[in-house]
């Protein structure tokens, strides 16, 4: 994740659990957590460790909304290490995982990449790191975050863009599109101004300092301005807030920068620590659907002549990566994902969600050696079945058993997962209308154990879910 996430934990803990802590003092990068995470004040779900029965319904004939395309996607946080890029292993896992859009984001890239000696950009360094991801990876779209300024261009180190460097920040943007797609003709087509650079402009001050929406929504303007110059045809947007609350700051930037903006983009990360329990953590992905929906909202209503995309390009079970959070790793970050995947696909007016990320060893869904963790299995599972039509399902227990159903995935045919969010065995009995159980299918799962491939099932006597699993099932 970005730099500008890193040491809110232990503020977020007092606001959880009730213990006295403090932020650490000191650096203005550092957010508020109560801005940066997940605040959940519901009545959390008893961790069920108990066996438990469901009753599923799904109805192929009943649908609605297509799932966006660019739902079921992540982020690329080795873009400043070519190395890494280069690796068998990390082409092999993005083609398996399918995403179709990669968000190319690393909080070192402005300065990374930027010759300080030479005041440019490094092209041959951009040029080897854009040949090693193979410039277009396994066929995805890509956005390019340009996530702040070089130091050179933050005298006084306050994380804000000085005021005399304003055009020369968006004429760098500018040569970055010229370089990579009228030079290069990598043909990147979405371009993100800035990454979290919300929170040294208005979420934390130091003090004297006030909040200026304006300066940052001026430092956008003038860097599209100058980039579709550049390049009529890619999409142009940001800020990469930390957060979608409050409103009132983000609809004040949408509104300043409204003729120059192709979409908004943000980030939510369920939590700070790992005290909070699994049934928390699950519950926390109903919430940021929620505030992504009234995003949506808004943003259509702000903005009523013309549409903006929105993303949510930064999305995790943990922000920091100082608290070894197991659960971005083991199994249960496959049911966190595969319940965010299911959640977001169903939040109309979402266009993009990106996972962070593809591949480190604390949030990657490839640990750093390019080898595939759990969750890695989801992506490649949903990309592969369940883009298409969403068909109705439910749950007559979906406090344990979440069920997500699409009627005309891979070749047009239909396909479902069933995610039991317990430490309890769930027992499963389906009711499918328009289609037979005698229907020959086939299912993969997820679970403590590892990936179980691909194997007929049949679906006419009841189904048995291990704690915390995923299960895909498409007809054959």
């Amino acid at each position: 994740m970005s730099s500008l996430l890193v040491l809110a934990a232990l503020s977020l803990a007092a606001r959880v659990t009730g213990a006295t802590a403090t932020e650490p003092a000191g650096d203005t990068n550092m957010p508020n957590a109560a801005n940066a995470t997940v605040a959940f004040t519901g009545t959390t779900p008893d961790e069920l460790s108990a066996p438990g029965v469901a009753e599923v319904t799904i109805d192929w004939q009943k649908t609605g909304r297509r799932v966006e395309p660019f739902i079921y996607s992540m982020n690329v946080f080795n873009i400043v290490r070519p190395g890494m890029l280069a690796r068998p292993a990390w082409h092999e896992g993005i083609r398996y995982m399918a995403p179709r859009l990669l968000r190319l984001h690393n909080a070192e890239l402005s300065n990374a990449w930027f010759d300080a000696k030479a005041g440019r950009w490094d092209y041959a360094k951009i040029r080897t790191i854009l040949d090693a991801t193979g410039m277009q990876p396994a066929g995805a779209v890509l956005m390019l975050n340009i996530n702040g300024w070089p130091d050179a261009y933050d005298t006084d180190k306050d994380h804000r863009l000085d005021a005399d460097r304003v055009g020369d920040y968006a004429r760098l943007c500018a040569d970055l599109v010229r370089f990579i797609n009228v030079e290069l003709k990598a043909g990147f087509r979405y371009w993100e101004v800035t990454n979290e650079r919300d929170v040294p402009y208005w979420r934390q001050l130091p003090p004297g300092r006030q909040p200026d929406v304006a300066a940052l929504a001026t430092i956008y303007n003038q860097a599209a301005v100058a980039m579709r110059a550049v390049d009529p045809t890619i999409k142009i947007g940001g800020p990469a807030a930390c957060y979608p609350l409050p409103a009132k700051p983000l609809q004040e930037f949408v509104r300043l920068t409204r003729d120059n903006l192709d979409f908004f983009s943000f980030h939510s990360y369920a939590s700070g620590v790992t005290s909070e329990s699994d049934q928390t953590l699950y519950e926390k992905v109903a919430i940021i659907a929620k505030n992504t929906a009234d995003l949506a909202r808004w943003l259509k209503d702000a903005v009523p002549e013309r549409p903006i995309e929105l993303h949510l390009n930064e999305y995790n079970v943990n922000y920091t990566w100082r608290s070894n959070e197991v659960r971005m790793i083991n199994h249960k970050s496959a049911v966190f994902d595969a319940l965010s995947l299911i959640a977001f696909a169903q939040v109309p007016g979402l266009t993009a969600a990106n996972a962070w990320n593809d591949m480190d060893r604390v949030y990657g869904k490839m640990d750093g050696a390019g080898v595939l963790r759990p969750a890695a299995h989801v992506y490649h599972y949903f990309n592969t079945y369940l883009q298409g039509t969403i068909a109705s399902s439910l749950s007559s227990a979906d406090k344990a058993v979440v069920p997500f159903a699409i009627a005309d995935g891979n070749g047009g045919r239909p396909a479902f997962a069933l995610v039991n969010r317990t430490n309890g065995v769930q027992t499963v009995t389906l009711n499918l209308a328009g289609t037979s159980k005698s229907v020959t299918w086939t299912a993969a799962s997820i679970d403590a154990d590892g990936l179980h491939p691909g194997a007929s099932v049949s679906l006419q006597t009841p189904l048995v879910l291990p704690p915390h699993s995923v299960h895909i099932y498409w007809s054959n």
